[in-house]
């Protein structure tokens, strides 16, 4: 009987392992910091789209900060592909699972002034 529960045990433990490591295959994560690390530069962010992603994670830390008027936030990013009044949306492509579009959101307050970001999938 312990050999048996033994051997269950360990199918479990296996069983459920696969099952994760084929969710991580399957549906990867969208965390920003997965869709890339490289140091900000104009050129392949104006690029748009997926050539956005791996600059993406520099932009939400380092280029942009809150308290930023509306202005310095196009002048180092260019025109947004989805302006409002209270946010600046730009694409950056697919998601890595490829069913959604992603958008770099730039919160805007009442005074124009950078209050947040946000990766929104579409």
């Amino acid at each position: 009987m312990r050999k048996f529960l033994y051997i269950a045990g360990a199918a479990l433990v296996l069983y459920f392992a696969g099952v994760t490591f084929m969710a991580m295959q399957f549906f990867p994560s969208t965390n920003v910091a997965d869709l890339g690390t490289a140091p900000f530069e104009i050129t392949s962010w104006s690029a748009g789209g997926e050539a956005r992603q791996p600059v993406l994670y520099d932009v939400i830390e380092n280029v942009i900060t809150e308290g930023m008027s509306r202005d310095e936030v196009i002048k180092r990013l260019g025109h947004p592909d989805r302006p409002s009044a209270h946010r600046l949306e730009y694409d950056v492509g697919l998601t890595p699972e490829a069913f959604d579009s992603a958008f770099l959101v730039i919160e805007l307050d009442g005074g124009g002034s950078v209050s947040g970001t946000r990766l929104l999938e579409n």
